[in-house]
């Protein structure tokens, strides 16, 4: 099973890895965009570069919300199976504490009772 702290590192790993990227982005296009620089077959292909990174951005982007769903799924259906083993539990213990009351009683028994005590606990035997 996956571990929520692993997926929420995992998320905030790649969410700290879309800032920087969107960082690195708008400070190439203020670089690029200013007077100072005038239009040229470089700055054509970082352009192209810069649509590239958005494009895996957004992928990205939609990605983390795909996990963040499936994290959403596994942290209810933990939730239900914790409440499961919960509930396994108290019976569990019921039991044990019902048969060990039984076994405790064993020594008042009678032939007729030992008899029916063993075939409850263990099966008839043919």
């Amino acid at each position: 099973m996956i571990d929520k702290g692993n997926l929420k590192v995992i998320g905030q790993q790649i969410l700290v890895v879309l800032i920087a990227a969107i960082l690195v982005l708008i400070a190439l296009k203020f670089l690029f965009s200013t007077k100072y620089f005038p239009k040229s077959q470089v700055n054509q292909e970082l352009e192209k570069q810069i649509k590239e990174i958005k494009n895996k951005q957004d992928s990205l982007n939609k990605v983390i919300l795909v996990i963040r769903k499936d994290q959403e799924v596994l942290i209810k259906k933990e939730e239900q199976n914790n409440i499961m083993i919960e509930k396994n539990n108290q019976d569990l213990q019921i039991i044990k504490n019902k048969y060990n009351e039984k076994i405790n009683n064993v020594g008042t028994y009678t032939p007729t009772q030992l008899d029916s005590f063993f075939t409850d606990r263990y099966g008839k035997y043919n």
